[in-house]
C-alpha cells in the first residue's frame, strides 16, 4: 500500500515537474496537424477556411473553377451577287461629209442619194399631180401636172440634178428654154422656162450640180406664175414624182 502511495507521488511530482512542457508538445502536434488539413486535404472536401482564390463560401472549388457555358452562334454565309461588270461607253464617230465635195453641192444634196439635187433653191410652188386634176390659172382649166415648179430669180443658175449626158437643149413655143438629161437606168430629167443662152449641148457630159443653164420665165404655158423652173421626171418613159428621187 505504501509503495503504490509513493508511485502516485513521485508520478505526480513528475507531472508538476514536466507539465509546462508536454502542454507544449501537444499545441504544436495540434498546429501541425490544422496545417496538414488546409495545405494538403483533397480540394472537393476543403472547408470554407480552404478555398481557392476567388470561390464563394459553402461552394465547392471545382463548381467555382467551372467556366460559364458561352453559346455557339451558327456560321451563316450570306452569298453576294457579283456587281455587273461596267461596259465602257463608245461614242459614235461622227460623220464628216466627204472633203472632196463642194460646198455649194453639200448645201442640195438628197437626202438618200448625193448625186441627186433641186435644180434651184427654191420653194416648190406647184406639186406634182397625175393622178388629180388642178386648175391651171395661165389656160384657165382643169388638168394634170407632170411635174415640179420652184420659185428662181430670172437670171439664177440651173444646175444639173444628176451625173448624164444631155440628149435634148433648144427652146420651145410652149415650154421656152430647154434642157434634157439622161441619167442613165431609164431615169430621164426635163428642165423647162430657161433663157434661150447659155444652154448645155446636145451629148455633153454633165455632172450633179453643174451649171445646164438660167432661169428665164419663158414658159408660156404657166407664164402668170411667178418666176419658175418646171422639172418634170421619167423612169423608163413613164412620168414619176420628181420629189420621189428624193431631191433637196
Amino acid at each position: 500500500m505504501h509503495e503504490k502511495d509513493g508511485a502516485m507521488a513521485r508520478l505526480m511530482s513528475f507531472a508538476e515537474d514536466k507539465g509546462f512542457y508536454i502542454i507544449l508538445m501537444l499545441c504544436v502536434v495540434a498546429i501541425g496537424i490544422s496545417g496538414y488539413v488546409l495545405f494538403f486535404a483533397p480540394t472537393g472536401e476543403q472547408s470554407d477556411f480552404g478555398l481557392q482564390p476567388g470561390a464563394e463560401p459553402g461552394v465547392p472549388a471545382a463548381a467555382a473553377e467551372k467556366p460559364e457555358r458561352v453559346p455557339v452562334i451558327p456560321d451563316v454565309r450570306v452569298e453576294l451577287e457579283p456587281e455587273p461588270e461596267e461596259v465602257p461607253v463608245i461614242p459614235p464617230k461622227p460623220v464628216e461629209a466627204p472633203a472632196s465635195a463642194p460646198a455649194e453641192v453639200q448645201t442640195w444634196l438628197f437626202h438618200r442619194d448625193p448625186s441627186r439635187l433641186m435644180p434651184v433653191s427654191g420653194p416648190i410652188i406647184r406639186g406634182y399631180s397625175m393622178d388629180t386634176l388642178v386648175y391651171d390659172v395661165t389656160m384657165g382649166d382643169w388638168r394634170t401636172h407632170d411635174g415640179i415648179d420652184i420659185a428662181c430669180t430670172v437670171g439664177d443658175e440651173v444646175r444639173a440634178p444628176a451625173d448624164g449626158t444631155v440628149i435634148r437643149a433648144g427652146t420651145d413655143d410652149l415650154l421656152g428654154g430647154l434642157v434634157e438629161i439622161d441619167h442613165g437606168d431609164g431615169l430621164t430629167t426635163l428642165l423647162c422656162g430657161l433663157s434661150a443662152d447659155g444652154l448645155a449641148q446636145e451629148g455633153q457630159k454633165v455632172t450633179a450640180g453643174q451649171t445646164v443653164g438660167r432661169a428665164g420665165g419663158t414658159m408660156k404655158t404657166e407664164s402668170l406664175l411667178e418666176p419658175h423652173v418646171h422639172l418634170s421626171a421619167r423612169r423608163d418613159g413613164v412620168s414619176v414624182d420628181p420629189e420621189s428621187l428624193n431631191l433637196k
